[in-house]
């Protein structure tokens, strides 16, 4: 059999769409693009997103994106938040680089202001907001020469994916569109997951807005399922459907009347960085939201994940700043309610989407630096401090054990439960295969320890004491009394 090439795909696929397209109602034409008083193309930046969001430009011309918003925005070449499509240099690379060429902003534009970028070679760049993510568009660059596109499948497949996920929302459409990897015997990372991460990303806010975050999060539950990188991306996927609800329904409550525990409650993890984004006063009164959030389930579960996003939410209003994230934690709560709320700040500093702040406060050489002088629960800086290992910096699980091993004694029983944490998290279908990787672990202490992260956050994933009771009778014989004691001592937590 011949092998069935994928641009043959997508042409059948466009084929397909556009028959069952023609049926239905055609939307209003889309106005050519506007043009500056220097004969520059003009984007605008609206409160809704980019437009218009797709321009056709040549070679060496200017495109000049005003910001027409009421907030700050960011645009920069896919894919989120390391920005290498454009010229493969990464966020860190280029932005260092005063003479660097690459489809950037480096930083944020303000209300008001502009940023030109002129585009030196040919082909479809997608981009997006490096603060607000789910906000896209594209940038056809064609060679006069040859009026060619280099790379019109990218392009292609970002409009199948927004018909498609109208074309589902109203039942044409049946299944989600997903473009499956070849699963990988080895454990799953980030690394080369982000890949898929926009169009996932956008296909899932696309129910949000289309039907409601409910709708969204059960397709998102279903296929994590059965495709291992949404699996992966599950929690991170989850936050961007937050923003794009609370964006939808103007308020925190009207956004949390969609609550969901699923995948350690990363809904309303990004309810709270828009609601901190976008909100008059967002200080006020953080304790008497959480409190209401959690008296629908009665579970301190949930009151515990609500304080836990208010650090997240805390890190976008300080666009990242560690030290004062942590202070309006204990400002806002006190207590065990900061405890929860620095839990959230520091998995925001060290997982993979760089805040404008967030440079100051970890440097690439040694992250454990960030962890060093930190009187707000500082053993929670440790727990996460393995993600920035694996996810930013792409170490092998099994060398990260040595870096754990290396921080100070009293925290390097919280490194090691992160390591078991992050890999579960990231391989969630397959808890057996990440309770062997803890075998890799420098003493049985250490391996102990591996194990009870495993257990924790797999819990806190999956929201049910009785499906984590059932994973742990399962784990190896060695891991089982560690596995089920770690998910006794949450039982309280849940009932």
């Amino acid at each position: 059999m011949k092998e069935f090439s994928s641009r043959l795909f997508w042409k059948l696929i466009v084929s397909t769409v556009v028959g069952v397209a023609s049926s239905l109602p055609l939307a209003a034409p889309v106005a050519a693009h506007e043009t500056s008083s220097s004969g520059s193309v003009v984007v605008h930046i609206t409160d809704t997103g980019y437009v218009p969001a797709l321009i056709t430009v040549s070679r060496g011309e200017e495109v000049v994106f005003e910001n027409l918003s009421n907030e700050e925005r960011w645009p920069a070449s896919d894919s989120h938040p390391t920005h290498t499509f454009y010229d493969d240099s990464t966020l860190e690379q280029h932005c260092l680089n005063s003479q660097s060429a690459a489809f950037d902003a480096c930083g944020p534009i303000a209300s008001g202001d502009s940023w030109s970028f002129r585009f030196d070679r040919a082909g479809t760049f997608l981009y997006h907001d490096h603060l607000w993510p789910h906000l896209t568009g594209s940038v056809v660059v064609q060679d006069e020469a040859s009026d060619a596109v280099a790379n019109p499948d990218l392009a292609t497949r970002r409009s199948i994916i927004k018909i498609a996920s109208v074309l589902r929302v109203i039942g044409i459409w049946p299944q989600p569109i997903f473009f499956l990897a070849k699963p990988e015997v080895e454990l799953a990372t980030t690394v080369g997951a982000h890949d898929r991460f926009n169009v996932l990303s956008e296909h899932y806010t696309a129910l949000t807005r289309e039907a409601d975050p409910s709708h969204a999060i059960e397709t998102l539950q279903q296929d994590s399922e059965t495709d291992p990188t949404v699996s992966t991306l599950c929690h991170d996927l989850l936050h961007d459907i937050g923003q794009v609800a609370y964006s939808k329904y103007g308020s925190f409550q009207g956004a949390t009347n969609y609550q969901s525990s699923f995948c350690n409650s990363g809904y309303i993890h990004g309810v709270f960085e828009a609601y901190f984004s976008k909100a008059a006063n967002p200080l006020q009164d953080l304790p008497g939201q959480c409190e209401a959030y959690s008296a629908t389930t009665g579970r301190n579960f949930d009151l515990w994940e609500c304080q836990h996003g208010v650090g997240h939410g805390l890190m976008y209003l300080t666009g990242g700043d560690l030290d004062e994230s942590l202070k309006l934690c204990e400002d806002s709560f006190g207590g065990s309610g900061a405890g929860a709320c620095n839990n959230g700040v520091y998995m925001e500093i060290f997982n993979n989407e760089l805040l404008a702040n967030e440079s100051r406060f970890v440097d690439p050489g040694d992250p454990t630096e960030t962890c060093l002088g930190r009187v707000n629960e500082s053993a929670f800086c440790y727990l996460y401090l393995p993600s920035y290992f694996i996810e930013t910096l792409e170490i092998p699980y099994e060398d990260v054990f040595a870096k754990c091993a290396a921080v100070k004694a009293d925290f390097v029983n919280f490194c090691m439960q992160g390591i078991g944490a992050e890999a579960i998290k990231r391989n969630i279908t397959t808890p057996a295969a990440v309770f062997n990787l803890c075998d890799n672990a420098p003493t049985s202490t250490d391996q102990q320890n591996c194990a009870a992260g495993i257990a924790n956050m797999y819990l806190n994933q999956v929201g049910s004491l009785p499906t984590a009771e059932s994973m742990c009778s399962g784990a190896p014989s060695r891991y089982v009394e560690i596995c089920s004691g770690a998910v006794a001592a949450q039982r309280a937590s849940f009932e």
